[in-house]
């Protein structure tokens, strides 16, 4: 997993996890990230953009990772295509996307 990707997906774990949507927008933005590396924000996209392209990433890896837990891979990549085009899309500003309740 690259750098830009295991960031933002660690990022969404239980403690930030209500304003993780908002935190993962303003990273993009960061001076201090853009001065390391301007290409950040267009990394980080890509990167999504073929997560969500490949489906590589199982519930239970994404589990593994931010402590979520997801109950099916249908599940967690309607969540994170959800997530996706609200951070980079600016697709329902009001309304950030959570990850469906596991059983």
């Amino acid at each position: 997993m690259e750098k830009e990707l295991e960031y933002i997906l660690g990022a969404m774990d239980y403690e930030i996890f209500y304003d993780w949507s908002e935190f993962a927008r303003d990273q993009l933005k960061v001076p201090r990230f853009l001065e390391l590396d301007p290409d950040f924000p267009a990394k980080l996209r890509t990167q999504f953009a073929e997560l969500l392209q490949s489906r590589w990433m199982s519930a239970d890896d994404y589990e593994r990772l931010t402590g979520v837990s997801i109950d099916s891979d249908e599940l967690l990549y309607d969540f994170l295509g959800r997530a996706y085009r609200f951070i980079f899309e600016g697709e329902n500003p009001d309304d950030p996307p959570y990850p469906p309740q596991s059983d």
